[in-house]
C-alpha cells in the first residue's frame, strides 16, 4: 500500500478550500431565509451573496490545486453539489421574492428532476441549471442598477483570473454532451 505523505501546507490549503466549498451550503440557507423573511427587500444582499458564493467556487478550486495532494478532499467531492445547492437556494429566494412564479418554479423543478433522473450526467445538470444560474444576472440588470455593473465587472475579473479553468470546464462539458448524444 502506498503511503501518502501530507504536509502541513497541504492540510491548510485543503481545509481552507473545503471551508469555501461548504460556505455555499450556508449561503443557500441564508438565501431561502431571506426569501421567507424579507422578500424583494433582500434582493441586493442576495445577489451580492451569490457573487460571494461564486467567488468562493473559484477560490476553492485555486486553493485546492495548490495543495498538491494525491487524495481528493471531502469539499472537492462536494464542490458541484455545493454549487447546485447554492443555485437552487437562490432560485427559491427569487421565487419567494416574486421574481419567478410559483408555477414556473414547480414546473422547472419537476422537469429538471425528471431529466436528471433520465440522464444522470453532470453536463445535463449544468445545462438545466443555466436558467437559474443566469437569473441573478438578469435580475441585477433589470432591477439593480449598481449591482448590474458589479456583476459584469465580477464576471470579467473571474474570467481573467481563472481563464484556464474556465476553458477546462467548457471542454469537459462539451465532451460529456458529445458522449451523451452519441448513445
Amino acid at each position: 500500500m502506498k503511503e501518502v505523505v501530507t504536509t502541513y501546507r497541504e492540510v491548510v490549503y485543503r481545509y481552507v478550500a473545503d471551508l469555501f466549498t461548504f460556505s455555499r451550503f450556508f449561503l443557500a440557507m441564508i438565501f431561502v431565509w431571506c426569501g421567507l423573511t424579507q422578500g424583494k427587500e433582500a434582493t441586493s444582499a442576495v445577489i451580492f451573496g451569490i457573487l460571494i458564493g461564486w467567488t468562493s467556487d473559484v477560490l476553492d478550486g485555486v486553493i485546492g490545486r495548490l495543495s498538491d495532494s494525491q487524495t481528493e478532499s471531502c469539499g472537492a467531492r462536494l464542490d458541484f453539489v455545493a454549487d447546485m445547492v447554492m443555485v437552487y437556494g437562490s432560485l427559491i429566494f427569487f421565487t419567494l421574492a416574486g421574481y419567478v412564479s410559483g408555477w414556473a418554479f414547480v414546473f422547472y423543478t419537476l422537469t429538471s428532476g425528471i431529466l436528471i433522473k433520465k440522464f444522470p450526467n453532470k453536463s445535463v445538470v449544468m445545462t438545466l441549471a443555466t436558467p437559474a444560474v443566469a437569473l441573478p444576472l438578469v435580475i441585477s440588470i433589470l432591477y439593480e442598477p449598481l449591482l448590474r455593473w458589479v456583476f459584469i465587472v465580477w464576471i470579467i475579473v473571474m474570467l481573467v483570473f481563472d481563464w484556464d479553468r474556465f476553458v477546462e470546464v467548457v471542454e469537459e462539458y462539451v465532451q460529456e454532451m458529445n458522449v451523451l448524444f452519441k448513445k
